[in-house]
């Protein structure tokens, strides 16, 4: 994805290894929209993301020799360059357009998008500190901040809601302020969600009494994954499979966070080499890691910094085989 590339690349050449990092050519996508951020001062970011991200991200910098229009949407290839010695408020990578690989008009009039609402805002910074609805467009896609409100929508916490709102371009919007105009058309779906401001006791004693089968790792949806997982909170430990073998470990949690031990499981070598990957991935990814959980749609899902990497769907423990 183009914010790992990105990072690679600043890692890499600020490690004492003095080997000059060449450039990397990648694919990106630009929105037909900026919005507010806060870099050294209030200003208007580009939105990008890369070809496999789901999420639209700020651009605290400029892409030299890209000239950005309102209201179209770019496919570009651009140049990532590691910047020697920048300066602290600088960006340490250079981006260049190498080619504009496509260019679409978005429709002025506004168009109109389905987007899901969280449960919980999240503190967030624009022109200064407040709490952020969050939102996606997808069921399984990354939370993200939005910086403005939604007009016509009454938020009430403890509920996840699936909207059709519009999406108006604003002209000439002040720099602290979104370029575009949020307006709800129909409250599609509206529904509690356990434990996001209940006894967490009781969501416990939910969890428990269900077993949690993988159906998604990192945004990759997995079809009979053989990994699942069941909790105990009398003693705190969790067992399970792997997909060949059994595991388990300890687990704590406060609030809407656990935390997982270590991880162990039994040795016994399957003859399928991308089940034993999967399992030792799965591992490797939950031991002595903490995570903020919710329960919805039938689902226990696992944000790492607010994007989901985790993703259970819930079995009857009386359906198990």
């Amino acid at each position: 994805m183009f914010f790992e590339l990105a990072f690679s690349l600043a890692t890499a050449f600020i490690t004492p290894v003095q080997k000059k990092q060449p450039p990397k050519n990648q694919t990106i996508y630009v929105k037909e929209t900026k919005e507010p951020c806060t870099g050294v001062a209030p200003m208007q970011c580009l939105q990008i993301k890369g070809l496999k991200d789901s999420a639209w991200q700020n651009l605290y910098t400029n892409i030299e020799g890209f000239n950005y229009t309102p209201g179209y949407r770019y496919k570009l290839l651009i140049r990532v360059t590691p910047v020697k010695n920048p300066p602290a408020d600088g960006s340490s990578l250079k981006y260049t357009l190498r080619k504009v690989l496509e260019k679409k008009k978005i429709a002025e009039q506004g168009t109109e998008q389905t987007i899901y609402v969280k449960e919980s805002k999240e503190p967030c910074t624009g022109v200064a500190p407040m709490e952020c609805l969050q939102i996606r467009d997808q069921k399984d896609s990354s939370w993200q901040n939005l910086y403005t409100s939604i007009e016509g929508f009454n938020y009430v916490p403890g509920y996840r809601y699936k909207l059709l709102i519009g999406i108006t371009p604003v002209k000439n919007p002040p720099a602290d302020a979104p370029s575009v105009k949020y307006t709800l058309k129909k409250v599609l779906e509206k529904k509690k969600i356990a434990g996001a401001n209940a006894d967490k006791g009781n969501i416990w004693n939910y969890i428990s009494g269900k077993r949690w089968n993988v159906i998604q790792i990192d945004g990759k949806t997995l079809t009979q994954s053989g990994i699942w997982l069941e909790f105990d909170p009398a003693t705190g430990r969790f067992h399970g499979k792997g997909g060949c073998n059994s595991i388990s470990g300890g687990y704590k949690t406060s609030g809407d966070v656990i935390s997982f031990s270590a991880a162990i499981s039994t040795k016994m070598a399957c003859m399928d080499t991308e089940v034993m990957r999967r399992e030792a991935a799965f591992l490797h990814m939950i031991s002595d890691k903490t995570f903020r959980y919710d329960v919805a749609d039938q689902t226990l899902n696992l944000y790492d910094n607010n994007r989901l990497v985790l993703m259970f769907g819930m079995q009857s423990k009386e359906d198990r085989k």
